[in-house]
C-alpha cells in the first residue's frame, strides 16, 4: 500500500473479518 493510512484500514478490515463481526466493519465504514 502507498501509505500507512490505507495499510491501517486494510489491517483493520482483516482483523474484523477474522473476528467475524460484520457489525464492526459496518461501523467503521
Amino acid at each position: 500500500y502507498p501509505n500507512e493510512c490505507e495499510q491501517y484500514i486494510h489491517l483493520l478490515l482483516i482483523v474484523a473479518k477474522q473476528l467475524d463481526k460484520s457489525n464492526v466493519i459496518s461501523y467503521y465504514l
